[in-house]
């Protein structure tokens, strides 16, 4: 899993759509960086049609791996817009 946080992030909006066979859920993390990212805060899991909206700015955030169809459409708001 590729652990970040979007700090030029203002609003991101993510569409979901497949139906994977596994995984693909967001997980969000309490921790201030990737070489500590504490403990999971909580884990979004993946459904077709979900959309998830809000800014990840702050957040250390990743994708779980996942098996089949899997894709998002992604709606970023940046600051240096």
């Amino acid at each position: 899993m590729n652990l970040h946080k979007d700090y030029d992030d203002i609003l991101t909006a993510v569409l979901h759509v497949g139906f994977p066979r596994s995984g693909g859920g967001l997980e969000l993390y309490g921790g201030a960086s990737t070489k500590n990212p504490r403990n999971l805060l909580h884990t979004f899991l993946f459904s077709h049609g979900y959309i998830h909206i809000g800014s990840l700015y702050d957040i250390l955030h990743g994708v779980q791996p996942w098996t089949g169809a899997h894709w998002s459409i992604i709606f970023n708001l940046k600051k240096s817009i």
